[in-house]
């Protein structure tokens, strides 16, 4: 539930008429609450509040999970970070929206990083990609990734903790988005 604001910048200009709601929470889990101050409740309980219940919507940016096997307890199963994404999607269908959501970037410069959890990463990674899980999918992994080392982001995307994205990286990202799987399609029916 977050999207870049670069993007939604270029989509106003573009269209004359867009408002976009960010209803991203820095931290949030898909899955599960989160037991830290300000991270709020879990991505699935509070999507219908924070976007679905929203006049006017038409289109929904889903970037969401990576903090599921990141952070403790760690989700390790990538089918119910899948079957979460999944949710948004058919919540979202249901009220006619087209459901726009990016793959998990890198975090292999993180303290967090092991293999195992790198596994579950590529793993949601390869779901997204096959195209059953949203309507459109933004490819945030291959773009931020380092070609020499794909479990870790480019060193000028890089914050500098091996997560988050530097300010040229978030700036790439919107630079990525393609507007029209934002504005004008119907939901696809997966």
């Amino acid at each position: 539930m977050h999207t870049s604001s670069a993007a939604l910048r270029r989509a106003s200009a573009a269209s004359g008429r867009l408002v976009a709601l960010n209803a991203g929470i820095s931290g949030n889990r898909l899955l599960r609450q989160s037991l830290a101050v300000g991270k709020g409740p879990s991505g699935v309980s509070r999507f219908e509040r924070d976007v679905l219940e929203r006049a006017g919507t038409e289109a929904v940016f889903v970037e969401l999970g990576i903090n599921d096997i990141i952070r403790e307890p760690h989700e390790t199963g990538p089918d119910r970070i899948t079957a979460g994404l999944k949710a948004l999607t058919r919540q979202a269908h249901a009220r006619g929206l087209r459901v726009v959501g990016s793959t998990l970037t890198p975090f292999g410069g993180n303290p967090r990083h092991t293999d195992e959890l790198e596994a579950v990463r590529d793993r949601v990674n390869d779901a997204i990609r096959s195209g059953d899980v949203f309507d459109r999918t933004v490819d945030f992994d291959r773009l931020l990734r380092d070609p020499y080392a794909p479990d870790r982001l480019r060193p000028e995307y890089d914050s500098g903790d091996g997560l988050h994205p530097s300010d040229a990286g978030y700036r790439a990202m919107g630079r990525f988005v393609k507007l029209g799987d934002l504005i004008g399609k119907e939901p696809a029916q997966l």
